[in-house]
C-alpha cells in the first residue's frame, strides 16, 4: 500500500480500509540506494511482541476510562513534597510480575493493582517508581516502542486501573522515561530512512562513546516534540505522576566520556549541548504548566549546577536530583574492613559539604543493587551477618541523612531466609522517617543538620543531629561503623534523657539488640 506524502516536512497518510484493531503492520520504505528496509511505526500504541518491530492498529484511546482518582488529581495540583516524607520504592514490573505469577495463569495489570498496592503498603513507601512499563528490549532501558504499554500484562486500559489502584492507597506513580538512551535497532526509530532522522547526523554527537547509544537530535523541533508528546501522552491519558529523567549528563555535554579530539565547541565555545539544554527546560516548563504537582526527577553525574533550581533563577527546572555521589560514597565506604573505616570517614562527610546545593533523593537505584540486596551485600567484608549489619546500617543511615529517599525492591533477587525481617525494617524505617519531623521538615537546608563529630576516627563513628521547626523533635544520630560494640560519650544539644527510637540491630531485624535500651 502506497503512503502519500502530505507536506515536504516528511508527513505521510495512508489509507487502508480493510484494516482492523489487531491487525500488525510496519512501514516499507525504499532507500536512495534502493535498499528496501521496513520500520516499526513510531507512534504504535501497541506491538505484536516485546521487540516492538511489528506495531498493532489500536482503538483510539477514548476519555470513557471509568477513573475514580479524580480527587487525587486534584489535590495534586497543590502538592509539595518540600517539608515531608517522601520515601519511593523503585521496582520492575517485569519482575515483580514474576514473583506472583501462579504457574500457569496468567498475570495481569488489574493482578498487580491488587497485589502492588498491598506490596507497597506493606513497607509504607509513599510513591513507586516503575522501569519502563513500554515495550523494550532484554535490558528494560532499550525501549523500542514509546507509546507502546507492555502488551504481556493486558490492555491500556488494564494499566490505568492499576494507576487508579495505587491513587486510590494515595501512592504516586513515577515512570522512568529514557529520552538519552536511544536504542539502535534495525526496526526502530535509528537511521529511520537510512540516514539519521531522529538521531544527530554529526558524528562527535551521534553515539554515546561508552555506551553504544544513540542521542536523540535535540536541534530538531519534530525530535523534541516526539519525546515531549510522549511525556504528555502518559501523563494525560494514565494518570502519571512524574517522571525520572534518565542521566541528562548524556545529553548536555558535548565532551561527555570523549577525548579532545572527539568532540566540537558550541558557537560559544563552551562544552554544552545548547539543544539538549533547552529541550530539558523546555520539557519541564511544558510539564508544570500541566500540573504543577507533576514531579520531574533526574540523574545527573558531572556537576552540572542548580539543577532543580526555578528556570527563571538560571536552573533546569526539575523537582528533585539523585544525589548519586552519596550513594557511590557510601557503598565504597562500606567496602572497607571496619578496623580500617575510621581513616575513610571523609568520604562520607565531603557529601555534607553539597548536600544542600539541591533537591536531592538519596537513591541505592537498580545502578546499585541490580540484583537486589545480594549486589550490596556481596561487596561488604565480613561474614554473612556482618553483612547484613552493613545493609542495615547503611539503609539506615540513608534515612537519617538530609533528603528524600529510593530503594530499588527485587521481589524475585532479594535474599531469601531474611525476607521477613527486612519487611520489618524497610518499614520501621519507613514510619521512622515518616512521623519525626526532624527526619524530612528541613531536610533541604542547612538549617536542619548540624555535626556534633564528623572526626571520630579512632572509633569510626559520625554524630549528628537532624532538627525540625520545634526543639521537641530534634533527634540525636550515632553511626558505629567499627562492626563492634563501642561504649561511646557524645555531645547532645540538650540536657536531660534521651531514648533510643531506633537501632539497625534490633533483634526483629536479625540483630543482637533488645530494640528499647531505655533512657541515657
Amino acid at each position: 500500500h502506497q503512503m502519500t506524502r502530505v507536506d515536504p516536512c516528511g508527513i505521510f497518510e495512508l489509507f487502508v480500509p480493510q484494516a482492523k484493531a489487531g491487525d500488525a503492520y510496519q512501514f516499507e520504505l525504499r532507500l536512495k540506494d534502493g535498499n528496501i528496509i521496513r520500520k516499526a511505526d513510531p507512534y504504535a500504541f501497541a506491538c505484536k511482541d516485546e521487540s516492538g518491530a511489528l506495531s498493532v492498529v489500536c482503538e483510539t484511546i477514548k476519555d470513557d476510562f471509568p477513573w475514580t482518582d479524580e480527587r487525587y488529581m486534584e489535590a495534586r495540583k497543590k502538592r509539595s513534597f518540600t517539608g515531608k516524607p517522601f520515601s519511593v520504592c523503585e521496582l520492575s514490573l517485569d519482575a515483580f510480575a514474576e514473583a506472583f505469577r501462579k504457574e500457569g495463569t496468567p498475570y495481569t495489570y488489574r493482578d498487580m493493582a491488587t497485589d502492588l498496592v498491598k506490596y507497597l503498603q506493606q513497607y509504607a513507601f509513599h510513591a513507586v517508581e516503575l522501569q519502563p512499563v513500554v515495550e523494550h528490549g532484554v535490558n528494560p532501558f532499550e525501549v523500542t516502542a514509546h507509546y507502546a504499554i507492555k502488551g504481556a500484562y493486558g490492555t491500556r486500559e488494564d494499566f490505568m486501573a492499576l494507576i487508579d489502584a495505587l491513587h486510590a492507597a494515595d501512592i504516586s506513580v513515577i515512570l522512568e522515561w529514557t529520552p538519552t538512551f536511544f536504542a539502535e535497532r534495525d526496526y526502530g526509530l535509528s537511521f529511520f530512512d537510512g540516514a539519521p532522522l531522529y538521531e544527530y547526523g554529526d558524528l562527535t554527537k551521534m553515539r554515546q562513546k561508552t555506551s553504544g547509544y544513540l542521542t536523540f537530535d535535540f536541534g530538531r523541533k519534530q525530535v523534541c516534540n516526539y519525546l515531549l508528546s510522549n511525556a504528555l501522552y502518559f501523563a494525560t491519558y494514565f494518570h502519571i505522576d512524574g517522571l525520572r529523567f534518565t542521566d541528562i549528563s548524556k545529553a548536555i555535554y558535548l565532551d561527555y566520556d570523549r577525548s579532545p579530539e572527539e568532540w566540537h565547541p558550541n558557537v560559544y565555545g563552551g562544552n554544552e549541548n545548547l539543544e539538549a539544554i533547552e529541550f530539558i527546560k523546555q520539557m519541564n516548563i511544558s510539564m508544570r504548566k500541566f500540573d504543577p504537582g507533576f514531579l520531574m526527577i533526574t540523574k545527573e553525574t558531572a556537576c552540572w549546577p542548580q539543577v532543580t533550581e526555578a528556570i527563571d533563577d538560571g536552573g533546569l527546572g526539575f523537582t528533585y536530583k539523585w544525589n548519586n555521589g552519596w550513594s557511590r560514597d557510601f557503598l565504597q565506604f562500606l567496602r572497607n574492613d571496619p578496623a580500617y573505616r575510621g581513616a575513610h570517614l571523609g568520604e562520607l562527610t565531603f557529601s555534607l559539604i553539597y548536600a544542600f546545593s539541591e533537591h536531592y533523593i538519596l537513591a541505592f537505584a537498580h545502578e546499585d543493587a541490580e540484583q537486589g540486596y545480594t549486589t550490596i551485600i556481596e561487596n561488604m567484608p565480613g561474614n554473612e551477618e556482618a553483612r547484613w549489619a552493613n545493609l542495615r546500617l547503611a539503609f539506615t543511615s540513608m534515612f537519617v541523612y538530609p533528603g528524600k529517599k529510593m530503594l530499588f525492591m527485587d521481589p524475585v533477587k532479594n535474599a531469601k531466609g531474611k525476607d521477613a525481617q527486612m519487611v520489618l525494617f524497610v518499614e520501621a524505617l519507613n514510619y521512622l522517617y515518616a512521623t519525626h519531623p526532624a527526619l524530612y521538615e528541613l531536610d533541604d537546608v542547612e538549617a536542619g543538620f548540624e555535626w556534633i563529630n564528623a572526626n571520630n576516627a579512632e572509633a569510626s563513628t559520625l554524630t549528628f543531629v537532624r532538627k525540625g521547626k520545634k526543639d521537641k523533635d530534634t533527634l540525636l544520630v550515632v553511626v558505629n561503623f567499627a562492626g563492634i560494640e563501642q561504649d561511646l560519650v557524645v555531645g547532645v544539644p540538650f540536657d536531660g534523657k534521651y531514648r533510643v527510637i531506633f537501632t539497625s540491630e534490633d533483634l526483629s531485624f536479625g540483630g543482637n539488640e533488645p530494640g528499647n535500651a531505655g533512657a541515657i
